[in-house]
């Protein structure tokens, strides 16, 4: 549920993402072209229902024909090399960025902590990044991780998955918002900040290439984290259903492109169901918000649960520990963390989100 749910709206932003690659290499953005239009150009781009519906049905029937060619040889060639280059490219554009004027604004704006406005939707808010961000509470972990061969390093990886996670974040970050103050941006939030900001870097002399290089990379990087989601979903209920693969990635894909109209109607300012809320949320934020802050912690409930008292702790470690060496070895000491101290907490994260959206 967690995962369809979240290829609902992620599928809009794929969209999205196509539409502005499209744009960049067709000049859209081309060096002259006036800051000011960038925002107005977002709303009118994400308020397109016809035409972003078409990127849409195009991201969904991508991925479709990605995941029955096989992952091996499509996704996971691709991405062992395009995603350093996708790093690089952030490299370049952070130093690019941090060399334009008052830029040093920017870095302060993004790094000065203001602990006023941390309140209890700001910590969760931020839990529910962390869980979509790392892949808890969905399928996706359990079905590639039946795929790892037994000499893979589990503690390890999801050490380096982290520290790449948090990296990265860190590196748009000196990307987006010094940027944003050196090129006299509104600031904004969520998808807006790289639709309304990565297009000025074209407003650079030879800027073209890096904004064209850049939307391409993301489309890279976005689709790895949809196919991921959608093999999540697929692998899970091929098993369940025994219809066969294609029939089940048809059925899976298919209820995908029927529950992202929605988000797709509400998602731009001027969309046609732009005007309705659920609880003060556009549909589109309601959506992200009922997976975010109730599936995804109920599903990572579920897991710990399952886990800690019917799986038990000796088998996880043993599970967990098969490849593992030096300190990267689950102990038992892990054992109250994993047995009490997760389920207890992620429990709790489940509790407050309900809490606070009454």
């Amino acid at each position: 549920a967690s995962g369809i749910g979240i290829l609902s709206y992620y599928s809009v932003i794929l969209a999205l993402l196509l539409v502005y690659f499209v744009k960049s290499l067709g000049g859209a953005f081309a060096y002259g072209t006036d800051l000011a239009a960038l925002s107005p150009l977002f709303d009118v781009t994400s308020s397109s229902v016809g035409a972003l519906g078409l990127y849409v049905l195009m991201a969904i029937v991508l991925m479709g024909g990605i995941i029955r060619a096989g992952l091996k040889s499509g996704l996971e060639r691709a991405c062992k090399y395009l995603m350093p280059v996708l790093l690089l490219f952030l490299g370049i554009l952070a130093v690019r960025s941090l060399s334009l004027p008052e830029a040093e604004k920017g870095v302060a704006w993004l790094l000065k902590p203001d602990f006023s406005r941390i309140d209890i939707q700001v910590a969760l808010d931020a839990l529910g990044h962390t869980f979509f961000a790392v892949g808890i509470g969905v399928s996706t972990a359990f079905v590639f991780g039946s795929y790892l061969n037994e000499q893979s390093n589990i503690i390890a990886d999801a050490l380096i998955i982290i520290a790449i996670n948090a990296a990265v974040a860190v590196l748009a970050g000196l990307a987006i918002f010094p940027a944003m103050y050196a090129f006299g941006l509104t600031k904004a939030a969520g998808t807006g900040l790289v639709f309304e900001t990565m297009p000025a870097f074209a407003h650079l002399p030879g800027g073209w290439f890096l904004s064209a290089g850049f939307f391409f990379l993301l489309i890279i990087s976005g689709f790895a984290s949809g196919l991921g989601l959608v093999e999540g979903v697929v692998g899970t209920l091929d098993e369940a259903w025994k219809l066969g693969r294609n029939k089940t990635l048809f059925l899976v894909l298919a209820a995908v492109l029927l529950l992202s109209l929605p988000p797709l109607l509400s998602y731009g300012a001027h969309a046609p169901w732009a005007s309705i809320r659920l609880w003060d949320r556009s549909i589109f934020v309601f959506a992200e918000y009922v997976v975010t802050a109730l599936l995804m912690p109920v599903g990572a409930l579920l897991m710990s649960v399952f886990v800690a008292w019917k799986f038990g702790f000796s088998r996880f470690a043993e599970e967990a520990n098969k490849g593992a060496a030096g300190c990267c070895r689950v102990t038992r000491n892990w054992k109250p963390f994993i047995v009490a101290v997760v389920p207890c907490a992620v429990g709790t994260i489940l509790l407050l989100g309900i809490l606070i959206s009454l």
